[in-house]
């Protein structure tokens, strides 16, 4: 080359050539063919069909990967990926944990060492965690260094460890009380989908409505005869994601519930156990209020309207509409019917704790009469009595032609019908009202005569107790199984289902829920492995509570396991575990 200017020109586009090799990053991997790998490495098969990130074009060389990805829940939908970005070694974990089905449980510590509300000055919760098999050498040490080429293969041979071996447990405690979550196994796709589930008996038309909609839609509906009543049974859909997606999109259909139908058994389980000393915590049961009658809260808004405000938060027993099931005893009132048979939990105001058959009859007694409570906080039937207590309908309506007793102190404040008598409530007063005979037992009654409420317990301890739930069926009782089904059916019993178990160890209470209904997050429990799962956790008795979309558990305003409806669902009440 004899020209000068284009010889020093060669020499300067070498130097530039070899400086950006030189240069060119080691780590070039990106966000989006790690994640790939992983799910390589663990055999998932690729969706065709379904979302992407917002960031990600559909003819990115990794969109399957991410599109799988997202329908399967292992990243969000609706958040930008970064798919072409590096990750350091910290992101790199997360990716591999999330591609393992570990999402939910990498967010729920997120959350839990995310500072209190009362400002950055708190400190951060510390939140202690643990994962077997263990992280090859430095991919354990949480870095914001970028993530070598020659760890790529560590990270993916961990990765493939994984299946049959993977133990997640998180650790975090308050003064008197600990919180453990535990994730197991690494879950899969479904063999046949899910569907939304509608229960067809609450809705005035039987579901036609919302048959309507579905199959406008091209979703399939059916209406499927069940052991507690027909419900509309929606798609299917290949994961539980696109359903709860569809269900988003149409607040129309009431309490859609996701429901799996796959046959084969999900290797992943995930449970929450708070353990409570209740020298240091009381129990409190609120209901949610409604205009004259039962309303429906979230769990939530019941743990952000307490005063105290809870350590602790879970749904509680059994329900039907916005009216509970089973005896209920609130600051020494009675407020529900018994269901005969079925186990309940009782305590009283200094923390003493009592399990047994919660079978009750409560009457009220007057001028030498004792007349039976046939409803509560309901208005009576045309021969009945009912009685209301403030802690459940403080604003009783629809009393109509009811003969109304108004007692305070445990004496007649007033007596009449409804246009004279009041019947807002609060504190220890209590409202009685009759129609038909018994009506005609109680007019004789004046303002100052004494009325008592009598119960009869079949559990004798429970005649002492200030609170009483009563659910069922008990699994533990004194560290030998109870194996009594307390009239479930058997598709309660010997399904698996997400699950919902309150219990002592012998020193503390502990609340435990366990999430189901997911194959990729976590299978649910039969009862009989509900029962496993409490007696390895160390509990002497324990009683099962409602489960299914209801099962739910709050710690510092946290939820800290995920419905399985997706979302919270409503509850007339809650179990709350607030300090002394």
């Amino acid at each position: 080359m004899k020209n000068p200017t284009l010889r020093r020109l060669s020499r300067l586009l070498l130097c530039l050539l070899l400086l950006g090799v030189s240069s060119f990053p080691a780590w070039a991997v990106t966000r989006a063919e790690l994640l790939g790998r992983v799910l390589e490495t663990l055999r998932v098969s690729q969706i065709p069909s379904g979302g992407l990130p917002p960031d990600v074009p559909p003819d990115h060389p990794f969109a399957g990967s991410l599109r799988t990805a997202v329908a399967t829940g292992r990243i969000p939908g609706g958040l930008p990926f970064d798919p072409d970005r590096p990750p350091s070694r910290e992101e790199a974990l997360d990716l591999a944990l999330r591609g393992l089905g570990l999402g939910v449980e990498r967010d729920l510590v997120a959350r839990l060492r995310a500072p209190a509300s009362g400002g950055a000055s708190l400190p951060a919760p510390t939140v202690t965690e643990t994962l077997d098999p263990p992280l090859p050498g430095e991919l354990g040490q949480a870095s914001a260094d970028p993530l070598g080429d020659e760890q790529v293969p560590k990270l993916l041979d961990w990765v493939a460890l994984c299946p049959g071996r993977l133990v997640w447990e998180a650790r975090t405690s308050e003064v008197g009380a600990e919180l453990l979550l535990h994730r197991e196994g690494v879950g899969g796709a479904p063999e046949e989908g899910f569907v939304l589930q509608i229960d067809a008996t609450s809705l005035e038309d039987g579901g036609a409505a919302v048959t309507a909609s579905a199959e406008s839609l091209g979703l399939h509906p059916q209406v499927v005869p069940t052991p507690t009543g027909p419900v509309v049974q929606i798609g299917p859909f290949p994961t539980s994601q696109a359903a709860l997606d569809v269900a988003a999109q149409h607040p129309e259909w009431p309490q859609a519930n996701c429901v799996t139908l796959q046959a084969q058994v999900s290797p992943a389980l995930f449970y929450a156990a708070a353990r409570v000393d209740m020298g240091r915590y009381a129990l409190r049961v609120p209901f949610a209020e409604a205009s004259g009658g039962f309303g429906r809260l979230a769990l939530s808004q019941f743990a952000e309207r307490s005063d105290p405000r809870p350590l602790v938060a879970m749904n509680g027993g059994f329900f039907a509409g916005n009216r509970p099931i089973g005896s209920l005893v609130l600051e020494g009132l009675p407020g529900g019917k018994a269901y005969g048979g079925r186990s309940a939990l009782g305590w009283t105001e200094r923390g003493d704790l009592f399990f047994g058959d919660g079978t009750s009859r409560v009457a009220i007694q007057a001028s030498g009469t004792r007349l039976e409570v046939t409803r509560f906080n309901t208005p009576p039937d045309a021969h009945g009595l009912a009685l209301y207590i403030p802690q459940i309908c403080p604003q009783p309506k629809g009393l109509g032609d009811a003969l109304l007793l108004r007692v305070e102190g445990g004496v007649v404040a007033a007596a009449g019908g409804s246009d004279t008598v009041p019947t807002a409530l609060s504190g220890t007063t209590f409202l009685v009202a009759a129609r038909g005979r018994s009506r005609t037992f109680l007019e004789r009654l004046q303002p100052g005569d004494p009325v008592e409420i009598r119960t009869e317990w079949a559990f004798p301890a429970f005649e002492g107790c200030s609170g009483v739930l009563q659910a069922g069926p008990l699994l533990l009782e004194g560290g030998r199984d109870h194996r009594n089904p307390e009239g479930f059916a058997r598709t309660l019993t010997d399904r698996r289902h997400p699950r919902t178990v309150v219990g002592i160890d012998g020193s503390a209470l502990v609340f435990l829920v366990v999430d189901g209904r997911s194959t990729l997050h976590s299978r649910g429990t039969t009862l009989e492995e509900t029962r496993a799962l409490a007696r390895r956790l160390g509990l002497l008795t324990a009683l099962n509570l409602d489960g299914g979309g209801s099962t739910q558990l709050i710690w510092k305003g946290v939820t800290v396991n995920r419905p399985s409806d997706g979302r919270e669902r409503p509850l007339p009440y809650a179990l709350l575990a607030v300090p002394r």
